[in-house]
């Protein structure tokens, strides 16, 4: 019996060099001419190979896909210059990141949750008002019109403002609706203009506003109920024909008249 050598190999078993030889024989194979081993390089899918960006805010670095940004606002010019390949560009590196001044961590954070909504079917988690108001900063400040729209109607919701908040946000943020629909409430709410109120408002603000609503008293329905005396000496007797209720008061044209100059600076921004 043959002893097999100790470091032997074995040439019937040994699977490498099996493959070893496969592989030469196959690389000696003449291929026949039309036969193209060439192969073509991969193309960019041109709406679904995304591009990311990177936004320094504050001392945080963000890393987002490009393609909100390209599509809206003062960021649609930007994004569409040519950028070359090198990665000193602004915004393709963490050491040359796309810097956002004068914006807050906070707020940029809050706007991103809400431009890339983590669920496939868009939800958003519960957000408070400051929040929203924070939506609203940016996306009026950048024009992403569906964003502000979306944060305008979240914030339109029962209970997300008081009365003087939904006036000052409106003139900030040039959001006409609530500007008429604040001061149309704070004419017919039964309390009066707090002081507190009055601060944040602005003395003219309110002067008007008291006078729409006083003028709305004059304007009640009236009725003569008597007439009595002689032919030389009449007297007649009005009353109103119901309660004064000024919730039924129509005051949105009056609105319109006092506050002209600041409607029109607010309706500047389409909604």
């Amino acid at each position: 019996m043959a002893v097999r050598e100790e470091g032997a190999i074995n040439f019937k078993n040994n699977r490498h060099l099996h493959s070893y030889r496969n592989t030469n024989r196959l690389s000696s194979i003449n291929l026949p001419p039309n036969i193209n081993m060439d192969f073509k390089p991969a193309v960019r899918h041109d709406e679904f190979y995304m591009e990311s960006v990177i936004f320094l805010v504050e001392d945080t670095l963000f890393k987002v896909p490009r393609f909100p940004f390209e599509r809206n606002g003062i960021f649609t010019t930007v994004f569409s210059l040519p950028a070359g390949e090198k990665n000193d560009v602004d915004g393709r590196s963490d050491d040359h990141p796309f810097r956002l001044d004068a914006i807050s961590r906070i707020d940029f954070q809050i706007f991103l949750r809400v431009v890339y909504p983590r669920d496939t079917v868009p939800r958003y988690p519960p957000m408070t008002t400051e929040e929203w108001v924070s939506v609203l900063k940016l996306s009026t400040m950048w024009d992403f019109r569906e964003t502000r729209k979306l944060a305008i109607r979240e914030l339109s919701k029962k209970g997300m403002m008081d009365l003087t908040m939904k006036v000052m946000l409106a003139r900030e943020y040039k959001v006409s609706n609530w500007l008429i629909e604040g001061y149309e409430a704070l004419i017919k709410r039964e309390e009066t203009i707090s002081d507190a109120e009055a601060e944040q408002l602005g003395l003219l603000t309110v002067v008007r506003l008291f006078r729409i609503r006083e003028e709305s008293i004059t304007r009640i329905p009236r009725r003569r109920i008597n007439t009595f005396g002689d032919a030389w000496n009449s007297v007649e007797h009005y009353e109103e024909s119901g309660p004064f209720n000024r919730a039924d008061c129509h005051c949105e044209e009056d609105i319109r008249k006092e506050f002209l100059e600041e409607l029109k600076d607010v309706e500047e921004v389409a909604e």
